[in-house]
């Protein structure tokens, strides 16, 4: 599936939020001549939120409604948090998709499903691909997951979705946001030859050019990048609008 290199902030709680960024990124992309990545902007929700917490789920609505109003060349993605004994409720998130897409008919977006390897069932995939063929799925592999016998999870489970998956995203430190392991990502390039990837884990201002300078090796220019932890205010879930800016620059290499 072909589909744009993305440069992802993730953590977006308000419209304010949203206008700051998008507006940061488009002066840094009009002034570079190395603007193929596109913007993602990751709003956060659990699955026990969408169950429970009607307030937050109109939040989340509103948000990408002022996305797609505001910024439609942005691309908006759900991160979908699950915990770790649950199964994911597809029929809850195909609801929320329909009421979405009813209310913003034109919404381009993306999924990401934060589940375990232990919790994936291709079937979740298909049956949202078919009913939202237009919705940006994304898988999140942890490639360290406990006795997951990688190549076998690839080849069997992963390449099946090849065609319905939009980006696979690749993060060792499980959202922890621990520098990457450029050894592993040799080994994750050739295993997943012909996947859309998102490279994730210790990406942040600091470094980030020779960061993706090294992953160019690896990778050519046909990756996309993805930051959370280390973008955010000291022991806050908010995000750090200087740290946002410096990643962002750090982003036109």
């Amino acid at each position: 599936m072909e589909v744009p290199e993305i440069v992802s902030v993730v953590g977006i709680f308000s419209q304010e939020e949203i206008s700051t960024i998008c507006h940061q990124f488009a002066i840094l992309k009009a002034k570079s001549d190395k603007s193929y990545r596109k913007l993602a902007l990751g709003i956060l929700l659990s699955q026990y939120k969408l169950k429970s917490d009607t307030q937050r789920v109109q939040h989340t609505k509103d948000l990408f409604l002022y996305c797609f109003q505001s910024f439609p060349e942005v691309l908006p993605v759900l991160h979908y948090n699950i915990r770790k004994k649950e199964v994911v409720d597809v029929d809850l998130l195909s609801l929320f998709f329909t009421k979405l897409f009813t209310k913003i008919p034109h919404l381009h977006c993306g999924l990401q499903l934060n589940i375990s390897q232990k919790q994936f069932h291709s079937e979740i995939y298909t049956s949202l691909h078919a009913q939202f063929p237009h919705l940006q799925l994304i898988f999140q592999l942890n490639p360290t997951y406990q006795n997951l016998d990688l190549e076998y999870f690839i080849t069997e489970d992963l390449n099946r979705l090849k065609e319905i998956i939009s980006y696979i995203l690749i993060d060792y430190s499980q959202g922890k946001g621990i520098s990457l392991n450029l050894m592993q990502m040799q080994r994750i390039q050739q295993l997943l030859k012909g996947f859309n990837l998102i490279i994730a884990g210790g990406l942040s201002g600091e470094k980030l050019r020779e960061r993706l300078t090294d992953l160019e090796i690896i990778f050519g220019k046909n990756f996309s990048i993805d930051a959370q932890s280390k973008l955010r205010e000291q022991n806050s879930p908010f995000l750090s609008p200087e740290r946002v800016q410096k990643y962002l620059a750090q982003s036109f290499f």
